[in-house]
């Protein structure tokens, strides 16, 4: 499994988890999904991870969402100590059940009725001949009576038969435990840790993972570049790979704008030469003249919104 499928099925459990406040907001699909994410063949997404050319950000999005399920994990205990999988399993049974017994009744009634015209037909045979209206009359009512409860008896066999398929392919969900889960947690940190370690796959350009997603928000989501992925975007930005990216017509000065806002995000020893081959490559005429605006009343609502980005994001860090 590609690392990519491994974090989507990692968010829908984060996902799943958020809505749960007690046993009664566990779903079968959020169930499904553990079972299925625990079934992964960890060696095969660690291989697809390694090849990867965003291996930064990719680690920084799991220690996101294992925080995130940890922490929920930790507030939730005596839920999870509270959870019943049978309990659970027979709820997920009880549609099923209903059906049953209501198509039960239905045939039971039927039957009923089959058996009084069949006794009947015969108390009838001693007194009437098969000839006679009554006799034939009570023929077709016990004929039309079998018939329909034949019909039913195969609605029931019909809802019957749903409810054992069911049983058989959700069966898993009665060995079902949260332990294997979380040991698959523990095996992804120690994939973080180890990995974190390795200067091979850190990039030594921005200070922090969180400020490339900012530059991101600004020079991508702002439209001042061209639409392409976080992913290509990151391992561009930080000079691990070619640039290719492309500016918008007649947004220079808030790239220019951009780059000497986002340079306070740069590591000392690498903010020259980061602003000098970003300006050079984007081919900025006059950057030192557009890259500040002294005074407020002069600044656009891009600029503003530039100006915005980057309070909250310095906001968010004091949270």
């Amino acid at each position: 499994m590609k690392t990519s499928e491994h974090l989507a099925f990692l968010q829908r459990i984060a996902t799943g988890f958020n809505t749960v406040r007690n046993t009664s907001d566990v779903t079968k699909g959020l169930l499904d999904h553990i079972i299925f994410f625990c079934k992964i063949d960890d060696a095969l997404v660690y291989e697809d991870l390694l090849r990867s050319e965003n291996i930064p950000l990719l680690l920084s999005e799991y220690k996101v969402l294992i925080s995130e399920i940890k922490k929920k994990f930790n507030d939730s205990q005596s839920l999870i100590q509270e959870f019943s999988v049978s309990v659970f399993f027979e709820q997920l049974l009880l549609p099923y059940d209903y059906k049953i017994e209501i198509e039960s009744k239905r045939l039971e009634s039927y039957r009923n009725e089959n058996r009084l015209l069949k006794s009947q037909l015969e108390s009838w045979s001693v007194k009437y001949s098969e000839e006679s209206v009554e006799m034939k009359n009570l023929t077709r009512d016990f004929e039309i009576a079998n018939s329909e409860y034949n019909f039913q008896k195969q609605k029931l066999e019909i809802v019957q038969k749903e409810r054992d398929e069911f049983f058989e392919n959700n069966s898993n969900i009665l060995y079902f435990s949260f332990s294997p889960f979380l040991e698959k947690m523990d095996i992804i940190e120690k994939w973080i840790l180890r990995l974190s370690n390795s200067n091979t796959f850190s990039q030594i350009i921005f200070k922090d993972e969180d400020s490339i997603e900012l530059a991101y928000s600004i020079l991508v989501k702002m439209s001042l570049l061209k639409t392409v992925s976080l992913p290509e975007f990151y391992n561009q930005i930080t000079l691990n790979k070619v640039l290719s990216l492309e500016k918008n017509p007649s947004k220079d000065k808030y790239i220019a704008y951009s780059i000497n806002k986002l340079k306070a995000f740069i590591v000392d020893n690498k903010k020259e030469i980061w602003e000098k081959t970003i300006v050079e490559y984007f081919q900025i005429q006059n950057f030192d003249k557009i890259k500040t605006v002294n005074q407020d009343h002069l600044k656009t609502k891009d600029h503003e919104e530039i100006d915005l980005k980057i309070s909250n994001y310095f906001e968010s860090l004091k949270s």
